[in-house]
């Protein structure tokens, strides 16, 4: 797994760019950082809350791209 942390705020578009180079690989939660993403292997995205503050949310995206 792949991980890349951003910020959002509530009520608020936010525009993020997540650059390839800036990626962390984790294998059993600790980070490897001499693992390098290769984006044309990737085959899912997902998106994780981790505020682990409780209750409803919504996110909306309105594209995702690899440049």
């Amino acid at each position: 797994m792949y991980q890349l942390n951003f910020d959002t705020k509530s009520g608020q578009y936010t525009e993020v760019n997540l650059r390839v180079d800036k990626v962390v690989a984790h294998s059993c939660c600790r980070p490897m950082p001499n693992w390098k993403l290769t984006p044309y292997q990737v085959q899912s995205v997902g998106i994780l809350v981790g505020d682990k503050k409780p209750g409803p949310f919504e996110i909306l995206v309105h594209s995702i791209e690899v440049q």
